[in-house]
């Protein structure tokens, strides 16, 4: 037991050491100084105040770095801890939108992948049901673009995403959200209306006809007439396909980035057309969308349209054009896919510093959590430490009353030899002995008598009839003791009889008592009253007046 103790005192001792270690580590990486511009200043806004502003930026190209300033310190006081739910959703909801930027306009899709993917990890954690969505949208669209790279395995995860998204939104029922992701699915399951899968938009069309969805709610319309047109053009009525993208092109309502979805509808104008055989018409669309693809900066739909020229002119073998238009699309996919890599050098330089930033807010993190666990790891320490001592307070002292009670045992042991040796002689037979152990009793339990300051045991022997050494050897014999332990007990129980005799001794001293039992000495009484009852005359006092 010794040797656990020892190796427990040891273990607190050597996390003890470490403390000062782990301290300086924390506040060197607090005490660094951040180098991107804005980032103190605005580092004690409120979460609202930035999340405000990071909105209001968000759209705007010049001002898309001030959109992620924002968001990054949202995000980062996540590390910080003490957060209520509101706060914490709010960092992971800013993780999100970081991810959306760098998607969207810094074009880094490793960076997108990577914060949108916390986004979501943090969401499913904390149970966030609102942001799971938006997230899942994210990675969805990311994985759509990268697949416009040529990536096999990303249509199938695209899919996977924008399924869960859609199940999530309808769910929440988050509904114009949910449209948005409605059309994402349209675009994924038709793979750009060049084959459709029926029993995909079918079930879709199920999904969506079966929600409560409100009529007013912003693309609603958009959608169900998006899915008529696939479904009829897998009918192979491309009329009445080519008839429908107009009503579709009026039902686009959507408050961010309409030009896309006017670019796709644009885009399948011209694959329509391709199917009716209007070559006229289909290289009057795909100008279109190329034209207007360029004009509001969609940059994924301008590689597309390339790849659609190229394999337009391709079907029609038309090489060398089609060769032209092969070489542009490669170009401006690869352009499209390294974009996050050319950077200004300002714009570098700051996403560096941001990403600095970053490192260093979950470094804080980190060094809390073993600050937390160390602490935690103390506190059991010393739990341990505290209660091996009480254990081995414990055993020492049952130890203790153990030797006690062995020593006592012996005592009697011996006292009960001399007891014998010095009764040799006597001439009193066991009967004798029984009847003149009944007769002490009864004297005893007389108050009278034995409450009298002059009662002895030379009285006691008197009323008996017999001699002192009698009333001796019987009391050792068959009590166990001799007279004045006997007489003390039996005035104690007396005592404590009129410490309970509240309405006959309840205005009696402690004192008062003692010498009503015939103990003048308050000390002795004490000390008797605690031999034989365990307790002291006023605690057993007060205990009587308690159950009174």
């Amino acid at each position: 037991m010794k040797r656990i103790l020892v190796i427990a005192v040891v273990v607190l001792v050597g996390m003890l050491h470490c403390i000062p270690a782990l301290c300086a580590n924390a506040e060197a990486v607090a005490a660094k100084q951040y180098n991107v511009e804005f980032y103190d200043r605005w580092a004690n806004l409120p979460t609202d105040t930035l999340m405000a502003w990071g909105s209001r930026y968000l759209n705007n190209n010049i001002k898309r770095d001030s959109a992620l300033l924002c968001y990054t310190i949202v995000a980062n006081r996540y590390y910080e801890g003490g957060q209520n739910a509101r706060e914490r959703k709010r960092s992971i909801e800013a993780m999100n939108n970081i991810g959306y930027l760098f998607f969207y306009t810094y074009y880094d899709y490793q960076q997108a992948y990577t914060w949108l993917q916390k986004a979501l990890t943090l969401a499913e954690q904390h149970n966030i049901q609102h942001i799971k969505p938006h997230a899942l949208l994210n990675l969805g669209n990311l994985m759509t673009m990268l697949n416009l790279m040529n990536d096999a395995d990303s249509h199938e995860r695209a899919l996977d995403y924008y399924q869960r998204a859609w199940q999530l939104a309808v769910d929440e029922q988050e509904w114009s959200l949910a449209m948005i992701i409605a059309t994402n699915l349209c675009n994924t399951v038709t793979e750009g209306g060049k084959s459709a899968d029926d029993a995909a938009l079918t079930t879709l069309k199920q999904q969506l006809t079966s929600q409560p969805i409100p009529p007013t709610t912003p693309m609603y319309n958009y959608v169900r007439h998006l899915l008529d047109m696939l479904q009829t053009m897998n009918k192979g009525d491309y009329k009445r396909g080519l008839a429908l993208c107009d009503t579709i092109e009026q039902s686009i309502d959507v408050p961010y980035n309409p030009e896309r979805y006017l670019v796709y509808i644009y885009s399948m104008r011209a694959v329509l057309c391709s199917h009716l055989g209007d070559d006229a018409q289909t290289l009057d669309w795909l100008n279109k969308t190329k034209q207007l693809a360029v004009r509001d900066s969609v940059r994924d739909m301008q590689v597309e349209v390339e790849k659609e020229f190229y394999e337009y002119y391709l079907e029609k073998g038309d090489l060398a054009t089609a060769h032209r238009y092969q070489l542009s699309y490669l170009t401006k996919r690869d352009s499209l896919l390294n974009q996050g890599k050319l950077v200004k050098a300002s714009e570098l330089y700051f996403l560096n510093q941001l990403q600095e930033v970053n490192k260093q807010a979950e470094q804080t993190a980190l060094y809390n959590r073993i600050w937390r666990w160390v602490v935690l790891g103390l506190v059991l320490v010393i739990a341990v430490i505290g209660a091996l001592l009480i254990f081995l307070r414990r055993k020492n002292k049952q130890l203790e009353q153990d030797r006690r009670r062995m020593y006592l045992k012996m005592q009697e042991t011996i006292n009960m030899e001399k007891t014998i040796q010095k009764y040799r002689k006597s001439t009193l037979d066991d009967n004798t002995k029984d009847d003149l152990a009944v007769r002490i009793q009864q004297v005893m339990e007389q108050t009278d008598v034995i409450c009298d300051e002059g009662f002895n045991r030379e009285k006691l022997a008197e009323i008996l009839g017999t001699t002192v050494t009698n009333v001796s050897q019987v009391l050792n014999e068959r009590m166990g003791m001799n007279f004045s332990q006997l007489l003390n007990e039996y005035r104690v129980k007396e005592a404590c009889r009129r410490f309970s005799n509240q309405e006959q001794y309840g205005n009696y001293t402690i004192e008062a008592v003692a010498a009503s039992v015939g103990l003048k000495s308050r000390s002795t009484f004490a000390a008797n009253f605690k031999k034989v009852t365990g307790l002291s005359p006023s605690e057993y006092l007060r205990e009587a007046r308690k159950k009174n």
